[in-house]
């Protein structure tokens, strides 16, 4: 072929051949990852049925149960480097070339890790990951309410149990927030799939098979902080993992799940480790729906903690139980809400 005539052509020849390679690429990422493709054309992971008024709810009830919650969410993810960033193309173009490099080196060696899929906490995530630790292990708390919220986390006062998402950042930030609480007492995280983003992107699917531990990430290989390896093999209960959420399903039949199985325990207090949109959609539905909350249209931030008290309510005219969160029992124990100009997915 003859020499390109000018500059132009360069430009033209080079934007071309990389539409080819990110094609190429995302049709080869696809074709490992079926799931993914799946959840993009056929889930309503986000979409159901309304639900009726939690405040209704209460007054047709004639009993109520509470257990205190503490919502704490993931740090960044590789995710949210690559996408949830600036979108000027002077900085996306080179971040989604560089993540789709490195996805393909991860394709090649054939390891169970993913830049995208189930995506990794990223180095400032394990790193505000570990300012919740250091919080949760230094702070007395500006009164008598947060000071006994931050001994139940360190595993001091009450009863209290730390469940995750089954999503690999959720499993990192569980570790690396109550590293010095499970080390001292041994206990483990429990793993919930109830817990599972409620989303269709590939980053929501877990990489874990079905009962089976999980491994650390390359960036979490990496670090000498931590031993995830460890804690990974020894105290991740992998028992209630019984894989990914079904296409076929959508986020509401987990959060009552999860509303379901919290008051089946014994304990009074269970630390929740998960994600952004799947806290959001909680507040709304189990917050009554005049009530106005931060929690409903802004995430908590990456690293966060926000406590609540779910009351599980029965009796009186209902038929089967229901599940309403105290208006006024919401405290921000770390990190709180983000504004709409500084959210990341």
């Amino acid at each position: 072929p003859s020499p390109p005539s000018s500059m132009l052509d360069l430009v033209l020849r080079a934007v071309l051949g990389l539409v080819l390679l990110v094609l190429f690429f995302l049709c080869a990422w696809l074709f490992k990852h079926t799931e993914a493709l799946q959840f993009i054309l056929k889930s309503k992971d986000k979409k159901w049925p309304a639900t009726q008024d939690p405040a209704a709810l209460e007054a047709l009830s004639s009993q109520r149960r509470s257990v205190t919650l503490v919502f704490v969410r993931h740090g960044e993810s590789t995710w949210n480097i690559t996408f949830n960033k600036s979108k000027n193309p002077i900085f996306f173009i080179p971040r989604i070339l560089y993540s789709i490099f490195f996805e393909t080196t991860l394709m090649l060696k054939g390891a169970r890790d993913s830049w995208f899929f189930d995506s990794p906490l990223s180095e400032l995530g394990l790193h505000e990951a570990d300012q919740l630790r250091q919080h949760i292990n230094t702070a007395s708390g500006s009164d008598n309410q947060e000071a006994g919220l931050l001994k139940t986390l360190r595993g001091e006062q009450g009863s209290s149990i730390i469940v995750s998402s089954c999503l690999r950042r959720a499993i990192s930030t569980a570790t690396v927030a109550f590293y010095d609480r499970i080390r001292r007492t041994g206990e483990k995280i429990a793993v919930l799939p109830a817990l599972q983003e409620i989303s269709t992107n590939p980053d929501t699917l877990s990489i874990t098979p079905a009962a089976t531990q999980p491994i650390p990430s390359w960036i979490e290989k990496a670090q000498t902080q931590f031993d995830f390896t460890d804690t990974f093999q020894n105290q991740i209960d992998v028992s209630q993992h019984i894989g990914n959420k079904p296409v076929t399903s959508h986020g509401l039949l987990r959060m009552q799940a999860f509303c379901q199985w919290v008051f089946e325990q014994d304990c009074d207090t269970v630390i929740v480790v998960g994600h952004s949109l799947w806290f959001r959609f909680f507040f709304r539905e189990f917050f009554p729906h005049d009530t106005a909350f931060a929690g409903k249209d802004n995430k908590i931030a990456n690293g966060g903690a926000v406590a609540l008290e779910l009351e599980q309510l029965s009796g009186g005219r209902l038929t089967e139980p229901a599940y309403r969160i105290n208006p006024s029992s919401t405290r921000t124990v770390f990190g709180g809400f983000l504004t709409k100009a500084s959210k990341k997915d």
